[in-house]
């Protein structure tokens, strides 16, 4: 048997996209929200056994017993996964799997992605980086993580040395073709969806002023307020970890606490910068509008990579330059 590792529900379509390859694929999981999301639409082998907080929190003997557990009970093929600067969770169910003796554990890179990444400079790390990178160097003691900049922020992962070392197969995949997995150019949409008059939701992160090295917050918040007072129906969804009081006073919002792909029958566009709900919700038929070309840019090289990224993933997003085309493009869903 074949499994694809999902650490959350954003990285679904690289799952669909590797089944389109490997049909038999199964996905597996530690996270109770792929589950949630997946519901009975798919077979889903659910490994965080009945652990009910977020993934990060699980402790490693049940990631342990959960590797054990997939190795007693079926004759694995292939396990997969392309998150090693994203998910340590995975790293540590992908080393265990090698030690119990899965022959084909196989992390797929996809280059094109993958060479914005560099290592972070310790010096320049603040406190809680720091604390974070100590703690889970703790946590996961066999295993020797670093920092990295990516091409969508900072996160803790390992390297491809050690990957190898460990006993996984590394592959590569630097070309924008149907022969990588992870290309996921002209994807057809798996559950096509025409509402026409559901909620228009702005994708927001932890905050409007998340990434202000990339794009100006302030123009920013001003397409989002011109949107909710313009747009009948308009509403904000914030990250389900976003700690912070609705920024938009006066505006309705959903319930943040679940992930927004949980709501898709209630949407009919979608609107956010560069969040990968644009790329999730298109591919579910959703109306998915990025303010990318709207904005003041201060990164240009990270402009052009998710200009592309977006555009590839899901051809359907579109990218007004303009409020007014924009608020068109709104209302002729409706």
């Amino acid at each position: 048997m074949k499994y694809y590792y999902l650490s959350g529900v954003s990285h679904i379509p690289h799952y669909y996209q590797i089944q389109k390859k490997i049909p038999d694929l199964i996905p597996i999981t530690l996270s109770k929200e792929v589950v949630q999301y997946f519901g009975d639409k798919c077979y889903v082998e659910n490994l965080a056994m009945g652990h009910q907080g977020y993934t990060h929190r699980i402790p490693l003997q049940k990631i342990n017993r959960a590797a054990q557990y997939l190795v007693n009970k079926y004759k694995i093929d292939k396990f997969i996964f392309n998150e090693r600067l994203i998910d340590l969770n995975g790293i540590y169910l992908a080393t265990r799997l090698v030690h119990f003796g899965v022959k084909n554990v196989i992390y797929y890179e996809d280059c094109t992605v993958t060479k914005y990444y560099k290592s972070a400079q310790f010096s320049k790390l603040s406190a809680w980086a720091y604390m974070s990178w100590l703690k889970n160097t703790i946590k996961y003691f066999n295993i020797p993580i670093r920092w990295y900049e990516t091409h969508d922020g900072i996160y803790l992962g390992v390297s491809k040395v050690f990957l190898k070392e460990t006993g996984i197969l590394v592959e590569e995949f630097t070309e924008k073709s149907d022969r990588n997995p992870l290309f996921r150019g002209s994807q057809t949409k798996i559950h096509p969806h025409k509402k026409k008059n559901g909620k228009v939701v702005i994708a927001l992160g932890y905050s409007i002023k998340d990434d202000l090295a990339f794009m100006d917050a302030k123009e920013k918040e001003k397409i989002y307020k011109e949107i909710l007072s313009s747009i009948p129906n308009s509403i904000v969804k914030y990250h389900p970890n976003s700690q912070i009081p609705n920024e938009f006073l006066g505006s309705n919002e959903i319930n943040r606490s679940r992930v927004i792909e949980e709501y898709v029958d209630d949407i009919s566009i979608v609107i956010s910068d560069y969040s990968l709900a644009l790329i999730n919700l298109s591919q579910l038929g959703i109306k998915s509008i990025s303010i990318l070309d709207m904005v003041k840019i201060r990164d240009e090289e990270k402009y052009r990579f998710w200009k592309e990224y977006l555009s590839l993933s899901a051809p359907n997003i579109l990218f007004p330059k303009s409020i007014i085309q924009l608020i068109k493009a709104c209302e002729e869903n409706n």
